[in-house]
């Protein structure tokens, strides 16, 4: 049966967006896939996993809509389910600060429409 956790748009140590700010939502939506990417990058869905994958959800509060990363998973399947708790308790420690490959694309871009067009294929 398919459940999902949820999980921050950024690694655990490091700065975000925050809600209210100017173009908030244009830099959040771009951390959250930046963070899709990390995650894609260190804990892959295991081939014979039923099902898995990660995408980007819209919370909403009183002050706003913000974003996080959704961890869709099989509950049924062992695989599918060792994987999405994997990540959301980082178990191998990629997600504490940003990967140096993913930082090296995401500082390149000048404004927060690059950054949504360099991870706009995650």
């Amino acid at each position: 049966m398919k459940d999902y956790l949820m999980i921050d748009c950024t690694p655990t140590e490091e700065q975000c967006a925050q809600v209210g700010e100017q173009d908030y939502r244009s830099k959040a939506r771009a951390e959250a896939k930046r963070m899709l990417a990390q995650i894609d990058k260190h804990y892959p869905l295991p081939e014979s996993a039923t099902m898995g994958y990660t995408t980007i959800a819209t919370e909403h509060h009183d002050f706003g809509a913000y974003f996080q990363i959704k961890i869709v998973f099989d509950d049924e399947c062992e695989l599918s389910t060792n994987w999405a708790y994997s990540i959301e308790g980082d178990d191998l420690g990629a997600l504490r600060y940003w990967d140096d490959e993913i930082e090296s694309t995401y500082t390149k871009a000048k404004t927060p429409r690059d950054l949504v067009q360099r991870f706009a294929n995650v």
